[in-house]
């Protein structure tokens, strides 16, 4: 005659299949906070963060990919002030620049390798001695933003204050709680990149005479 106690189990458990737990269904949730709790829906004030991972939208890492955002937006609205006025070397350049500035976003968002930086032939060192030292390098010394700089400086020049406010977002995006930073490749490469649309400022107010 079968247990009394087998007829006592809880219908669920009855009909659960073998191995199969009872917090398996919260494997199955589309999503999960940091905090582990399982969603099926994503709310309006998260977003991703890695894979099915959610935060918070004013999390730093995501205000870091909206500053990205903006500063590629801006990128592009310059290259086109540049493409207008017939400046191709500055064109070029922003070419280049919105292409790492891309790959930077991209890096953050897949946890991988910044790729290497490199602007109208020059590598990441001599961006970064230009950017220290640019008379003797570009022809120009440095130079306080001005409207006789032109149009495309100026374009440019706002250019480099949005990467730096990028530079910020990401040192608060990945400051560890005793103020080490936990990816310095990836605020040297926005610090880079600063450095690099700090050149070609100067080099597109090089291109007026009484400013050379």
């Amino acid at each position: 005659m079968p247990s009394s106690q087998t007829s006592a189990l809880p219908e669920n458990d009855a009909i659960r299949p073998l191995g199969e737990s009872a917090e398996a269904p919260c494997a199955r949730a589309r999503f999960r906070t940091a905090s582990g709790e399982p969603l099926d829906e994503k709310p309006a004030h998260m977003t991703h963060l890695l894979g099915t991972a959610l935060v918070s939208k004013a999390h730093p890492r995501i205000v870091l990919r909206g500053k990205s955002d903006s500063l590629q937006a801006q990128m592009l609205l310059a290259r086109l002030a540049a493409l207008d006025a017939g400046d191709e070397r500055t064109s070029e350049a922003l070419g280049e620049l919105i292409a790492y500035a891309r790959a930077l976003m991209a890096a953050e968002v897949a946890d991988s390798v910044p790729v290497e930086l490199t602007m109208l032939g020059m590598d990441a060192d001599r961006i970064h001695e230009a950017s220290h030292d640019p008379k003797r390098w570009i022809g120009v010394g440095h130079l306080l933003p001005d409207v006789r700089m032109g149009a495309v400086a100026l374009h440019v020049n706002a250019l480099r204050c949005v990467a730096r406010e990028a530079e910020l977002a990401c040192v608060a995006a990945y400051e560890r709680d005793d103020g080490s930073c936990a990816r310095p490749d990836m605020v040297q490469g926005y610090n880079l990149l600063s450095s690099a649309l700090y050149v070609l400022e100067l080099l597109a107010a090089a291109r007026f005479e009484h400013l050379g």
